[in-house]
């Protein structure tokens, strides 16, 4: 029986040491998965820093984006004021061309109403100098008749 008790001993203490090994091993296995543990909390901290800060930098240039977009909308507002302005800029200039057509027009006609009169006044001068060249001799004559008259009334 002490043979039966031995062997039951060795048993128990071949199933203690591998209980043991085994505790051993797990130990090591809980140790690595700690030390994995913290290492993955360590990285879970980085990455949460990180994102906190990839989410201040997003929301900085959305904010930035927003600024941008209001200049683009007011520039855009600008160059569509100014080329309204062009555009009636322009109107008045084309209506300007066609008053200055129009005068332009008014004046050629002026210059040929001037001709017109400038040759009508000139030949109304020559008229006028061949009359008056015809009154002198007409004087000239009623001053022989009046002369021949006043001799015959003398004599």
């Amino acid at each position: 029986m002490i043979i039966f008790l031995l062997i039951i001993a060795i048993i128990f203490l071949i199933i203690l040491i591998d209980v043991t090994n085994k505790n051993k091993f797990l130990n090591i296995v809980i140790q690595d998965c700690a030390a994995s543990l913290e290492k993955s909390n360590k990285e879970n901290v980085y990455l949460k820093s990180k994102n906190d800060n990839l989410k201040i930098r997003i929301e900085a240039q959305e904010r930035k984006f927003k600024e941008l977009e209001y200049e683009y909308i007011s520039a855009m507002d600008t160059i569509n004021e100014r080329n309204n302005f062009i555009l009636f800029k322009d109107s008045k200039i084309s209506k300007l061309e066609k008053i200055k057509k129009q005068y332009s027009q008014r004046i050629f006609q002026l210059h040929d109403e001037k001709r017109f009169a400038i040759n009508q006044s000139e030949f109304t001068t020559k008229l006028c100098n061949e009359m008056a060249n015809k009154f002198k001799y007409i004087n000239l004559e009623l001053e022989a008749i009046e002369s021949q008259l006043k001799s015959k009334l003398t004599s």
